[in-house]
């Protein structure tokens, strides 16, 4: 029996092509099925609609036995079981706010986690709890007490110092404020900044290259790994989601160029790489941690919709950026050149609706060209949407 490769082990078969087969298979034969009416018909479709939903099982089961295909908890597990990585789970944000008794009405005692606070306006839907007891006395001020998002993720860290807050279920005569003493990250009332689940991408990206780590001489992708789980002093990951060590141009002598997910590395991120490397390396490596240059790129595009289609510009300026901050450092080979492709750009914006009838990006013209050293970063984005 002929073994079937992993690209068609992966993707299910619709039940029109078990149809198909299975009409192939009877005439051969001699069952003639292809000429069937009524029950023997009908026969055919329970028998091909059985076959579509056992292959999309078997496409699922096997998506999820390679590292390239698998998603989600499927990815998490084989990450566990082969590659000895767990994902790295996302951060509540929590931060401190302050309760005042402005109605008289105190004293008020709220047990732990029985009160959501959320900023009022755009914001919104961003809700925190109190971790623990909170007592507010007649006519009390600022009283301070700490919260945490209801949700793990970054998101929360958009909640700026000076919001107008809400409680829920309502208290009235309670004022609740951000602290006038500001100490958190980035001059923020936050004590802790969230942070997002490890995506499916950079989890596989560190699956691939962990396994090099092993080498004796520790190769190229070796570096990729450690730059990629690089912590600073505190024991946070540095945050670099991209990574490229081209070949080393003597012995022991290499470049790791880094970047995040939005751009270029600050330089204490820069840092930090350094000296998760250095302590890790051989000692005859000689590695340079740098950040990676930047090439903006600029897209003017010109989105055709149905009549009545809910895509905004907003929607497609982040379709173009979410392009340009997942291209790799060096750009994306493409028959021997690396690049920013130019369809990539389409495709994304194409995605968004069925309703996007058609994509005009005449700016860039074709694919950027992205030296080993460089990064593409968003530059000016031109949208015009046309209903028709």
């Amino acid at each position: 029996m002929a073994i079937l490769p992993v690209s068609r082990l992966i993707r299910p078969l619709t039940r029109d092509e078990v149809m198909s087969d299975l009409i192939v298979i009877g005439d051969a034969l001699k069952l003639r099925t292809s000429s069937w009416r009524g029950f023997g018909r009908w026969t055919l479709i329970a028998l091909a609609e059985i076959g579509s939903r056992a292959s999309n099982q078997i496409a699922a089961i096997a998506s999820h036995s390679y590292n390239d295909t698998a998603w989600g908890f499927g990815l998490t597990r084989l990450s566990r079981s082969q590659f000895d990585n767990e994902r790295a789970s996302g951060i509540r944000a929590r931060g401190t706010l302050e309760a005042s008794d402005v109605g008289s009405v105190g004293p008020v005692t709220w047990p732990a986690r029985t009160r959501t606070f959320s900023p009022t306006g755009a914001l919104a839907g961003f809700k925190f709890t109190n971790v623990s007891d909170v007592t507010i006395g007649l006519d009390a001020v600022d009283v301070a007490f700490t919260v945490e998002a209801l949700v793990i993720g970054s998101g929360y860290n958009s909640v700026g110092n000076d919001a107008d807050w809400d409680i829920s279920p309502v208290y009235a005569g309670i004022e609740i404020a951000n602290p006038a003493n500001n100490t958190g990250p980035a001059n923020n009332w936050l004590t802790t900044l969230g942070t997002d689940q490890q995506t499916d991408a950079i989890l596989r990206q560190a699956n691939q290259s962990k396994w090099a780590t092993l080498g004796g001489n520790a190769p190229s992708a070796a570096y990729e790994f450690w730059a990629l789980s690089a912590t600073d002093v505190n024991g946070d990951n540095v945050g670099i989601t991209r990574v490229l060590v081209p070949e080393p141009p003597g012995d022991g002598t290499l470049i790791v160029y880094i970047a995040t997910a939005d751009g270029v590395p600050d330089g204490s991120q820069v840092t930090a790489v350094q000296d998760y490397i250095d302590a890790r390396k051989p000692v005859t490596a000689v590695p340079t941690v740098t950040a990676a240059n930047t090439v903006a790129v600029n897209v003017t595009v010109t989105v055709t919709m149905r009549a009545g289609a809910t895509v905004t510009e907003q929607d497609v300026e982040d379709a173009i950026s979410a392009v340009i901050n997942g291209t790799p450092i060096g750009g994306t080979p493409d028959g021997g050149n690396a690049d920013l492709i130019h369809s990539e750009l389409i495709y994304r914006i194409r995605d968004l609706s069925t309703d996007v009838i058609k994509v005009v990006v005449s700016e860039p013209a074709g694919d950027v060209e992205i030296a080993e050293d460089e990064i593409a970063v968003t530059g000016t984005l031109s949208v015009t949407l046309v209903e028709i």
